[in-house]
């Protein structure tokens, strides 16, 4: 999450699920990345990521 969405949403996404949640830079936009690094498993649920995906 960025700075901004970690500060708004952090403490209500942790306390709900009970997650690891770290900041991502400002460059991508809004929205978050999820990883589990057991399963392998890679999501960019990032804004960025998504405009990319649309200009392709």
């Amino acid at each position: 999450m960025t700075k901004k969405d970690l500060e708004k949403y952090g403490d209500i996404i942790n306390k709900k699920y009970n997650l690891e949640i770290r900041e991502i830079d400002d460059k991508y936009i809004g929205g978050c990345i999820l990883e589990n690094n057991i399963q392998g498993i890679f999501i960019d649920n990032t804004f960025l990521n998504s405009i990319s995906e649309q200009l392709v």
